[in-house]
């Protein structure tokens, strides 16, 4: 599993990695580490992978009092972002490869954001690896609702990426009928590969 995020911290990707060692599966998850945390340690029979945070500017601009500088902030937003994600996407793709080696495993299991950890499962599913999206966030209307924008070149590349997951994704989970609808209709994704998993009380 690749996470953009604390583990076990996130709580929908602990469920699902709980779930699955308690069925039988190893599991073994990348995801973003603290200085006080390990690079490696084993989490209720779950091996944790953890790669440094690296953060440039911050992400969200606050209130500026001119227009060129709400376009600077929104400039190092993006700059920020593409930047983290790059340095995620690489980390998982370099990580991924030395757990192939050292652990094995069958399947890739990516969950967004960012969109890009397609690039991961490709580089698998040449080696016969399946690959599952777990489509947490709908990263376009995201990008357009934080930066208050109705249309944009940043939008579209995100809405690329998103059918691009979806499109190389073996599986696709959504997080609910919602999400599910979008995969299938939006990103045209058969609807016998695209399954609900909620997050909810034990």
């Amino acid at each position: 599993m690749l996470v953009e995020n604390a583990f076990p911290g996130d709580i929908r990707v602990r469920s699902e990695a709980f779930t699955l060692a308690e069925n039988g599966y190893s599991v073994t998850v990348v995801a973003l580490g603290s200085s006080s945390e390990r690079f490696h340690e084993v989490v209720n029979g779950i091996s944790v992978y953890r790669i440094p945070r690296v953060n440039l500017f911050k992400k969200l601009p606050g209130k500026h009092r001119s227009a060129v500088e709400m376009l600077l902030g929104k400039l190092k937003a993006v700059v920020g972002y593409f930047t983290e994600y790059a340095y995620f996407t690489t980390a998982c793709l370099v990580l991924s490869l030395y757990v192939s080696v050292k652990e094995g495993f069958d399947v890739i299991h990516a969950h967004n954001p960012p969109d890009t950890l397609f690039v991961v499962g490709a580089v698998h599913k040449l080696f016969g690896k399946k690959f599952v999206f777990d489509h947490h966030d709908l990263s376009p209307e995201l990008y357009r609702s934080r930066f208050q924008t109705t249309s944009s070149f940043v939008s579209g590349v995100l809405g690329v990426l998103e059918r691009m997951s979806l499109r190389l994704a073996d599986v696709a989970i959504a997080t609910n009928e919602s999400y599910r609808a979008i995969d299938i209709e939006r990103n045209h994704v058969d609807p016998k590969r695209v399954f609900i998993v909620r997050n909810g009380p034990s």
